[in-house]
């Protein structure tokens, strides 16, 4: 790290860290520091690195540009790579209040510093060892306790405030936050926020326990506003269940059906909970893409490219109803053909344009595809219809996929993602299929699986 120096700068041509949102998000509230620097004139120096790369002063950033401040002063340091940024930009946030997620999300990015460092000292001690001689590790973590404990969990946790098994159940809550983003649940992860951030860490790891599908009726009652708290939503799920009824007691979902073409509604005076991420979708259309009954909820695949959000019932206007779905049946073969620009999971992903075998139908006229590793949850515009399969492709589509439930090699995994994307085979290429059969059934007898 080299020596720093200070001097003024436009904030407009200052980058922020791209760890610093992932880490502390990026809707923190600064109206407070708006104020203050507004009142004193005096913005304490942001240290940034020479490409202007923001390491200490992300919410002084954003102030002085909501105050149209022409000039700000920064320290201009050189850091040795990004991991020393990182680390950096940690420890310059250590006395600063933080959420329990920001917490989880340091201890996370802490752990990544220690691994790549305890990585870096094993590969520089093994090209130090004298010939004869062991490499001796000489480097020592920079977590407090580590020597004496022995784990590492715990040694993360103490160095953000947090202890072991606290960590722990947290980290698993953002876990879950972070695939509730991923597939468009916003509201959802937002109310996981809420509890961990606002109540306790073992509220939110309680309902994290919970099954998905209570989970998810919990979370959605709170997200809607019906429910203030889990107490409250678990009495609410209680009672319905109690008279046989849905989580919600209604039947607006009936309303909607995949494919249906909706417009999301302006509700956010409605639903309070749903303004700070709702509002960037209000007058957008788009397509069902599935309906969840018992959470009352419907995902849809939006006009602007965001795929896959869920909304309630009441924010959707239904624009056009949905044509009758294409008749597949079970036992047809088909051809993953996913959109990838809409694919929710990397299972969707990694088997797009594979070919594999309808085994269910759903009552919404969703299918289940068994591509031999999964069983994947489509709809008929994600799949293209294979006209008139031959009887030799039928009997290879049977061998291939009862190979997939065997333990294979990665050369075995690769000849048959060769034949099962494509349609026509070399004699060769059969003999291939011939040999993998006979070695691999000689280890365990082969399952039974018909079209």
């Amino acid at each position: 790290m080299s020596e720093s120096s200070t001097h003024f700068v436009d904030p407009n041509i200052l980058v922020p860290h791209p760890h610093n949102p992932l880490i502390y998000g990026e809707n923190e509230d600064i109206s407070d520091l708006v104020e203050l620097i507004g009142q004193s004139g005096w913005v304490k120096p942001l240290l940034v690195t020479p490409q202007n790369r923001i390491i200490s002063g992300h919410r002084r950033s954003r102030a002085a540009l909501q105050l149209g401040l022409k000039s700000v002063p920064v320290e201009v340091r050189e850091f040795a790579d990004e991991l020393a940024e990182l680390e950096a930009l940690l420890l310059e946030n250590a006395a600063r209040l933080k959420t329990t997620e920001q917490k989880v999300r340091e201890a996370l990015a802490w752990k990544d510093i220690e691994t790549q460092k305890a990585k870096k000292r094993m590969s520089e001690g093994g090209q130090k060892a004298a010939p004869g001689r062991p490499a001796v590790n000489k480097g020592v973590a920079n977590l407090p306790h580590l020597s004496k404990t022995g784990k590492t969990r715990d040694a993360i946790a103490h160095r953000v405030g947090l202890g072991g098994r606290s960590y722990e159940k947290a980290a698993k809550v953002v876990e879950l936050i972070d695939k509730e983003t991923a597939v468009g649940n916003l509201s959802h992860a937002q109310v996981l926020r809420s509890v961990l951030n606002e109540k306790s860490i073992d509220a939110a790891y309680q309902l994290l326990k919970k099954p998905p599908e209570e989970r998810a009726g919990i979370v959605s009652l709170m997200a809607s506003g019906r429910a203030e708290n889990i107490s409250q939503a678990l009495k609410v799920v209680k009672e319905h269940s109690h008279r046989g009824e849905t989580l919600k007691g209604n039947d607006t979902t009936r309303l909607f059906s995949a494919g249906d073409i909706v417009e999301i509604r302006d509700i956010c005076e409605e639903i309070p909970l749903r303004t700070e991420n709702y509002r960037q979708y209000v007058g957008l259309q788009g397509q069902v893409e599935a309906v969840w009954h018992r959470e009352a909820l419907i995902s849809v695949n939006l006009e602007n490219g965001l795929s896959k959000i869920r909304f309630y019932p009441e924010e959707l206007n239904l624009i056009r109803k949905a044509p009758p779905p294409l008749p597949y049946r079970v036992g047809d073969l088909i051809v993953v053909d996913v959109d990838r620009a809409e694919a929710a999971t990397s299972a969707e992903r990694k088997w797009n344009g594979f070919w594999g075998v309808v085994v269910s139908i759903g009552e919404l006229g969703s299918l289940s595809v068994n591509v031999g590793k999964v069983e994947l949850q489509l709809f008929p515009r994600d799949i293209k219809p294979i006209d008139a399969p031959s009887q030799e492709l039928k009997n290879l589509a049977e061998r291939v996929l009862r190979l997939r439930t065997f333990e294979l090699d990665e050369l075995e995994e690769k000849m048959l993602d060769f034949l099962q994307q494509h349609l026509g085979f070399t004699p060769r290429q059969m003999l291939y299929l011939d040999t993998c059969e006979r070695t691999i059934f000689t280890q365990a007898p082969p399952a039974q699986l018909k079209l």
